[in-house]
């Protein structure tokens, strides 16, 4: 997300496309979400994490950098570890979607009122409530896989 704020709206109010209105608008947004920004920069590995933890962790580079999962140096990242961290971490990333949600809500609509009327719109998710929705179907599928897995597990050690 950060990766997107720095390298899309950020630098939007800098291009000749961006009116006075919205260059305001945007110097508000980051003026209101720095505290959050400061915070989650405060993990000072938090990229490097992403790269070779997340996103990359099986590549072998050419320092000869092993994956961290097999090096056994996870530990040694400045990164969110703890439940607290990760939930942390999520609450700040809400809060920004929250925040960025309410700004830009007429820009979002005037976006999505092109794209709609593409000739083969992507199917998107356009209120809250369909990604909840969304979330509640798919893990009620993953929980039903779950159960079945216990149960034939249970079945497994009962005919043994």
């Amino acid at each position: 997300m950060l990766n997107e704020l720095n390298k899309y709206l950020f630098k939007f109010d800098e291009s000749e496309f961006c009116d006075t209105n919205t260059k305001e608008k945007i110097t508000s947004y980051k003026y209101i979400i720095e505290p959050i920004i400061t915070n989650i920069n405060s993990w000072l590995d938090f990229r490097k994490f992403r790269n070779n933890v997340l996103a990359h962790n099986l590549r072998i580079d050419l320092n000869n950098f092993k994956s961290v999962l097999v090096s056994n140096e996870l530990h040694k990242y400045n990164a969110p570890e703890s439940t607290v961290d990760l939930l942390t971490l999520f609450e700040f990333s809400h809060s920004i979607t929250k925040i960025t949600n309410e700004m830009f809500l007429i820009e979002y609509q005037e976006a999505k009122a092109i794209i709609d009327g593409f000739d083969n719109p992507k199917k998107c998710l356009t209120t809250p409530e369909d990604g909840q929705n969304r979330v509640a179907n798919v893990l009620a599928e993953v929980n039903k896989r779950i159960y079945e897995y216990n149960e034939r597990i249970k079945n497994l050690k009962q005919s043994t």
